[in-house]
């Protein structure tokens, strides 16, 4: 697979989880924006309303081969800067979608704590 095609199907993800989070929370399109494909800082930008009720920092892979590491790195540094919790959302070919997210975080969700 070529170069345009990788970077269109992870554009594609990007885009489906920026809709997913903009129907979920009912948030219109300005607050909830895909951040173009090799730009610095969080996958999919939020509002400051948008980050009231959905206050994670995404990171995006579509691949078939993951580093967890490295994208975790990632997330955690653009969380960081921008006081979010890291979120690194995930996919290859005929899979679901998943999320790796701190423990912690895990937990109070789980029990229904919020943030």
């Amino acid at each position: 697979m070529n170069t345009k095609t990788r970077k269109a199907k992870g554009k594609g993800f990007q885009n489906d989880l920026t809709g997913d989070v903009r129907l979920k929370f009912n948030l219109p399109d300005e607050d909830v924006v895909s951040n173009g494909m090799g730009q610095p800082g969080m996958d999919i930008q939020l509002s400051k309303r948008a980050r009231q009720v959905f206050p994670f920092a995404i990171e995006c892979k579509r691949q078939e081969s993951l580093n967890i590491w490295e994208a975790l790195k990632q997330a955690e540094y653009n969380a960081e800067k921008e006081n979010l919790v890291p979120v690194v959302a995930f996919k290859r070919n005929y899979s679901n979608t998943y999320v790796a997210l701190p423990w912690e975080f895990f937990l109070k969700l789980a029990a229904g704590e919020g943030l």
